[in-house]
């Protein structure tokens, strides 16, 4: 058999299939409506319906939901095969959500090297302050979340003026230690007893780190109990010098500090108080 006759033999098959499929699509029965209106009485049992959901995932209504899914069932005329139909549709709506509540307290060292320029004419107690405000302008946030801050400073003595739980807010009567600075008002205040601040004398970490924790403790301070986000932020420019003794007195070693490194035991006080605050 020659190339050319097997040629024509295939393109006459392919024009037989052809044809014979043709036939197949003509001579295929298409439903009546009265085929679809039997299958109808007979098999849809529900033509569908809508229900409507919350943007939680619970159940809503026609006049209050997120989203809603209908479904639309209808017959074919075939036994067995229908059309079925669904349709998402979203809502516009607002949702808000609330930002973490947290609460942090600010620790900063007030010794007198704090008055030392650190770059410049910018003295490491002016680079403090502005590191502690510029975090408050970020920690501070609309919406309806609680942002609460308290203040510890420390310096050598623990006195009134120098190391202490600041009062956050003195137009309000009694010391206000924790304040919400997403509250009306209160981040300037807050920034204000900040910025006010000055330095004098010795390095007593330990003691400041133990008032902070005395700060956070949910004890002390039930509310703290329901906010998960407790933070402490020392701000410091070295090493302790000072510490407490057991009766209260502030020391460094066996005397007052007159040199320019610290006691051993002064950095274990320091430490054991950031352990205080850890506990927390």
């Amino acid at each position: 058999m020659t190339k050319k006759l097997r040629k024509m033999i295939a393109l006459v098959l392919v024009a037989i299939m052809a044809v014979s499929l043709g036939g197949i699509t003509a001579l295929a029965d298409t439903p009546s409506q009265a085929d679809i209106d039997t299958q109808t009485a007979k098999q849809v049992v529900s033509p569908g319906g809508v229900n409507y959901y919350l943007a939680a995932g619970t159940d809503g209504t026609s006049d209050s939901y997120d989203v809603s899914i209908s479904k639309t069932v209808s017959a074919t005329g075939t036994e067995n095969l229908f059309n079925v139909d669904v349709n998402v549709t979203f809502k516009n709506a607002t949702t808000t959500i609330k930002g973490a509540d947290a609460a942090v307290t600010l620790v900063i060292d007030l010794s007198g090297s704090m008055d030392n320029p650190m770059s410049g004419s910018t003295t490491r107690l002016a680079a403090a302050k502005n590191a502690a405000t510029g975090f408050l302008d970020s920690y501070a946030q609309g919406g309806t979340a609680e942002r609460w801050v308290s203040l510890v400073t420390f310096s050598t003595k623990a006195d009134t003026s120098r190391t202490l739980v600041r009062d956050l807010d003195t137009s309000t009567s009694g010391t206000q230690v924790w304040v919400n600075v997403n509250a009306s008002g209160v981040l300037d205040k807050v920034k204000a007893v900040i910025n006010g601040l000055t330095a004098y004398n010795g390095t007593n970490t330990g003691y400041g780190m133990r008032l902070a924790a005395d700060v956070l403790s949910t004890s002390t301070y039930s509310f703290l109990s329901n906010i998960e986000n407790r933070f402490c932020i020392l701000l410091t420019d070295g090493v302790p010098t000072y510490r407490l003794r057991g009766n209260g007195e502030e020391t460094s070693g066996d005397g007052w500090y007159s040199g320019s490194t610290a006691d051993a035991k002064e950095v274990y006080y320091a430490k054991t108080g950031c352990d205080a605050v850890i506990a927390t």
